[in-house]
């Protein structure tokens, strides 16, 4: 795939009479193409294509490397895993384990319940206090 980037054509191919945007382009799609390059004669299109080249040349690799897909070799973020068998089951069963709660939520219910008897307690007070 062949990209130019967008600051290059805004900045310099716009400014390029339509003999130089041709030869710089021609010369683009031929090295892009592997085709031998042409001598080129003008200064201007040589400075640009030289400065252009490296920018292809990184988009050219990126593209055929990308091409391969996925992650390189020997990467194994996407290891799959085997399921666990359990002994005695031949058939591979998922392991579902139970939330259980964690200690400080434990402690949180614990305080909840106990200002509830607190509560419930000083009602009772009160409604004896009132004969209610």
């Amino acid at each position: 795939m062949l990209l130019l980037p967008q600051s290059f054509i805004e900045s310099y191919l716009q400014d390029l009479t339509d003999l130089e945007r041709l030869e710089i382009m021609s010369l683009i799609f031929n090295w892009y193409l592997n085709e031998p390059l042409p001598t080129i004669k003008n200064k201007l299109v040589k400075v640009l294509f030289d400065n252009l080249l490296p920018i292809l040349e990184g988009h050219k690799s990126s593209y055929t490397n990308g091409a391969k897909g996925g992650a390189p070799k020997g990467n194994t973020n996407a290891k799959k895993t085997t399921p666990l068998v359990l002994e005695n089951n031949p058939i591979t069963t998922p392991v579902v384990l139970e939330n259980k709660p964690k200690e400080k939520e434990k402690e949180k219910d614990k305080d909840k319940e106990n200002e509830k008897d607190i509560e419930k307690q000083q009602l009772q007070i009160v409604l004896k206090k009132f004969n209610l």
